[in-house]
Parts: C-alpha cells; sequence; structure tokens
C-alpha cells in the first residue's frame, strides 16, 4: 500500500494556476479594495506583507495575527470623548468592520470566485507522477485533478480541505444569506491556530468593566468573533476523517507531492500521518534545494528515517 500526499504543487505541476500569486492577480483585478483593505490590517498587526511567491501556508500564518492586539489599538484611537458634540459609540464598531471584516471575502466568496474561474484547458497528466492503483491519496488541493486526469477512483481520494466540485454541485442549494457560512465550512481555508472564542474572551475580561464596554466596545468584539470565524479553519473534523481514511492499513510508502508542509499541514502529519507512518519508506519530491533542505529537516525533527528525496 502507497500512500501519497499532495499539495498545491501538484497541482502546479500540472499546468493549473493555483499558487497565491494567481490568487492575488485575480483580486488585483476583480476586487482591489480588498487587496487594500489586506495590506492595511497586516500594517496595523505589524505583520509583514505576503510576497508575490507566497506559500499558501504564509498566508495562513499571515490569517494568526494577534487580534487582541490589534482590537486593543481600535479601541484606544476610537475611544468616545464624553465631550464630544457628537455620539462616539460607533466609532470602534465601525473601524473594526473597516479592518477585518473583508475576511468573510477573502476566505469564502472570493476565494470560490476564483477557483470555479480556473483554467483547466492547459491541465495535463505528468509522465513524473506514476500513481499505483493499490494507493490511497490525501490531497489538500481542493481540485480533482486527480479523478479527472488521472482517472482515480474518488473513494481512493481524501480531499482534506474539499472537494470544489462538490460544493459547486450544492451551491444552487444554498441561500444567499447562507453562502459564506456553507462555503466557510465546505472550503476550509484560513489559520487552524486562532480560537475566536478565545480572543472574544480575552477582549471581554480586558473591558468588561469599562464604561464603555456596552455601549461601544462590545458590539465590536462580537463582530470581530464572527470575522475570525471566517478567517479561521476549522480542522478537528478533517483530521478525524483522515484519520478513519488511511484506517489500520499498514502503509509501506509515503509519497509527498507539492506540500509545503507549513504550520497548519504540520498538525495533520504530526497527529495522523507520521504516527500512522513513521517506519515506512518516505519519498520527498522536491522542486528546488530549499525544498528538499526543508523536506531533510522535517524527517530529522520527526524521526522519519528512511526517507528519500527525488527531483521532479
Amino acid at each position: 500500500m502507497v500512500l501519497y500526499v499532495c499539495g498545491n504543487g501538484f497541482d502546479l505541476h500540472h499546468g493549473l494556476k493555483t499558487s497565491y500569486r494567481h490568487y492575488r492577480d485575480f483580486l488585483a483585478r476583480e476586487n482591489a479594495d480588498l487587496l487594500k483593505k489586506l495590506r492595511n490590517l497586516l500594517e496595523q498587526a505589524q505583520c509583514p506583507l505576503f510576497s508575490e511567491d507566497a506559500f499558501w501556508s504564509n498566508v495562513e500564518d499571515g490569517l494568526t495575527l494577534s487580534y487582541e492586539t490589534v482590537m486593543s489599538e481600535i479601541v484606544e484611537d476610537n475611544y468616545p470623548d464624553p465631550d464630544a458634540e457628537f455620539d462616539e459609540s460607533d466609532l470602534i464598531q465601525e473601524q473594526e468592520s473597516e479592518l477585518f471584516m473583508f475576511l468573510r471575502e477573502f476566505t469564502t466568496t472570493c476565494f470560490y470566485s476564483w477557483l470555479t474561474s480556473m483554467d483547466f484547458a492547459h491541465c495535463v497528466k505528468s509522465g513524473k507522477v506514476n500513481i499505483s492503483e493499490d494507493s490511497k491519496i490525501i490531497t489538500f488541493n481542493y481540485t480533482d485533478v486527480l479523478e479527472c486526469i488521472y482517472g482515480i477512483d474518488e473513494e481512493r481520494v481524501f480531499h482534506v480541505h474539499g472537494r470544489l466540485r462538490d460544493v459547486k454541485n450544492k451551491m444552487n442549494q444554498v441561500t444567499a444569506s447562507e453562502r459564506e457560512k456553507f462555503l466557510n465550512e465546505n472550503i476550509l481555508f484560513g489559520s487552524s491556530r486562532v480560537s475566536p472564542s478565545g480572543v472574544y474572551r480575552e477582549l471581554e475580561r480586558q473591558y468588561e468593566r469599562d464604561e464603555y464596554y456596552y455601549t461601544a466596545i462590545a458590539p465590536a468584539i462580537d463582530d470581530l468573533e464572527t470575522d475570525i470565524i471566517f478567517a479561521t479553519k476549522k480542522i478537528a473534523n478533517a483530521r478525524r476523517k483522515m484519520e478513519f481514511f488511511i484506517g489500520d492499513i499498514h502503509i509501506e510508502e509515503v509519497h509527498i507531492m507539492g506540500v509545503s508542509m507549513g504550520n497548519d499541514d504540520m498538525e495533520y502529519f504530526q497527529e495522523v500521518i507520521i504516527p500512522k507512518t513513521r517506519d515506512s519508506k518516505w519519498i520527498f519530491m522536491y522542486h528546488s534545494q530549499d525544498d528538499q533542505k526543508r523536506y531533510e529537516a522535517i524527517s530529522e525533527q520527526y524521526g522519519i528515517i528512511n526517507a528519500h528525496y527525488e527531483y521532479w
């Protein structure tokens, strides 16, 4: 039994334009204001801007910012002045909305629009990838390259973060008001290391005794919690499904193809894949020397002794 694990590099290898750079180019054409808001948020949070060649894991890491710190600055900068001529109780909520609400579009509706606009015309089967018939495949991609291009039975493929085709088939059953929520639950994208309720509780603890808490601050942190939910990737259920998918079958080889193995990905590897396959033969397929060095470091860190590296 061979277990293949595919990441975004797998789709790129087959001619699909699925990198963050391609999503950013799409937003620049279709929603430039959203990119501006993303830049403003990262600058406010003193986080580095995403480079053109950023991995998706870098983008998701960027959404693991300190929301409490940014929100505290918003409260301080927009705290109501009791001597003001006009009621200023809405300023904190307005600023929160301006800075964070775009996250809903970035991780749901705009992201889905980009995925569905993707051109599969140049997607071709690669002679360098030979997938055995009795294998199991875990893919972090939303596309169905494996099923459509390689003819793999969909029962042998587990889409960790959701499969675009399944979502498209159900979209006409979803009301407009439920669309963001549906996409957030079925196309997983965002950080898995931020707790929306935890951020809420920390801000509540910090401000609940403030005289303007109920009139000016509480509505803003209510909205913030909702916005963070849409920037959060809920992986607990996906992790359980992955464990069931692999099952108790002995895995002889693990092939890593185009997986960056960033922080969020590593939760799946640490909790599920590595414990089940630590003694298996691992083959890391890499595109650059930096990729190989990263894989070598991961192998050493997690005790993967039988590791091999192949250029593709």
